[in-house]
């Protein structure tokens, strides 16, 4: 079982691992990048930018709520992701249009 340790770079600190990301499909080659573990969430959220800088594409719209009830139109990206050894070709990710 993995052990992974918290950074302060968060309020509260929060769990982080090293991730490595692709378009869905293809190797993830780019990485690696800090994630934080939210074991938690339904769906993984990633900045547009990065999403782009990887080529990653649109495969929908769907619509998101967050803690506070409030809900608003999101893009869906397909990603593929690598953590440690487990490498998964087709994840379904959120494009977070603000960071």
């Amino acid at each position: 079982m993995a052990v992974y340790d918290y950074s302060s770079d968060y309020a509260p600190a929060a769990p982080v691992c090293e991730v490595y990301l692709g378009a869905g499909g293809d190797e993830p080659n780019f990485g690696p990048y800090s994630a934080i573990i939210d074991t938690g969430t339904d769906i993984s959220v990633m900045p547009l930018s990065r999403l782009r800088q990887i080529g990653a594409q649109q495969v929908g719209l769907d619509r998101a709520r967050s803690i506070w009830g409030d809900a608003r139109a999101v893009s869906v990206y397909a990603v593929s992701l690598r953590v440690e050894h487990l490498h998964l070709r087709a994840v379904r990710v959120l494009a977070d249009e603000q960071s």
